[in-house]
């Protein structure tokens, strides 16, 4: 279905970028609400939406509502739009984690909401890094949920197209984990890497695999904080893993014994080979 009015709740890099990604394709006029006044004074002048309104409540007489705003927001939106919107409006969000937003959709618009999740960013935030092309070829998580209706799905799915990106249907009680090691821990691992080159006399020194390594290291930390925050639980569990690995490979280093170590890589690379 194509969709005569989008409405975007938060108009920082996803919500930006989607916006102009949809007036691009013509496909719709786009609505914004921001409560930054400085991003959206921003996403306007960039031309991330053709109009911008003062409530998140203005955004009901859209036919599809995007929610881009951090996890913990989000429960909020969704209790303001539900008793506002018509028969017809879907309703579709960006998170990188799901559990408190779907606890957070009353029954009577479960049919009209759908959880989504563009895979795609950039290490710097801000409307002022949007683009059109953010989302050309990237994963667009699709998870269903009890209720939800197919029609629902369809649109989704055909926002996600319209904008290059390619949907990928997920069960709702898989996310969490996967963007967990797919995304979380690279933006920690990534992190705490950077805070040990403080170290160093001379950091310029890098070659490219600590550029492929940091690029996502101390992002936007008010939006990360919430993220991980949001997804501790599965966080705490993963990082627990990955310590009791740290713990063998120390032991093997301090005894300077290469068969742990060459095991690690060994099963890193199966790893990997079948994933590919």
């Amino acid at each position: 279905m194509a969709e005569a009015k989008v409405g975007i709740a938060g108009l920082g890099l996803i919500g930006a970028s989607i916006g102009l990604g949809l007036r691009a394709s013509q496909a719709c006029s786009v609505i914004g609400f921001e409560p930054d006044s400085s991003n959206a004074d921003l996403a306007f002048s960039r031309g991330c939406v053709d109009k911008l309104v003062d409530s998140v409540a203005d955004l009901a007489e859209c036919s599809m509502i995007i929610i881009c705003a951090p996890p913990s927001a989000i429960p909020g939106i969704i209790a303001e739009l539900a008793p506002l919107i018509g028969p017809n409006t879907v309703i579709t969000e960006t998170a990188s984690t799901k559990g408190g937003v779907v606890a957070a959709i009353p029954a009577s618009i479960a049919e009209r909401f759908v959880i989504a999740h563009p895979m795609a960013g950039h290490d710097s935030g801000g409307p002022g890094n949007s683009t059109g092309e953010m989302f050309n070829g990237a994963k667009w998580l699709i998870c269903p949920t009890p209720g939800v209706s197919p029609g629902s799905l369809d649109r989704v799915r055909s926002l996600a197209l319209s904008l290059g990106a390619r949907p990928l249907e997920m069960p709702i009680a898989e996310h969490d984990t996967h963007v967990g090691i797919l995304s979380h821990l690279p933006h920690i691992y990534a992190s705490l890497l950077i805070l040990e080159s403080g170290k160093l006399t001379q950091p310029e020194a890098a070659g490219s695999s600590w550029g492929e390594m940091t690029r996502v290291g101390g992002a936007h930390p008010p939006l990360w904080g919430d993220i991980l925050a949001e997804n501790g639980e599965v966080l705490a569990e993963l990082l627990g893993a990955a310590k009791e690995r740290i713990e063998v490979l120390e032991e093997a280093l301090k005894n300077k014994d290469a068969k742990p170590i060459e095991y690690l890589f060994e099963e890193a690379r199966r790893v990997r080979d079948e994933k590919r």
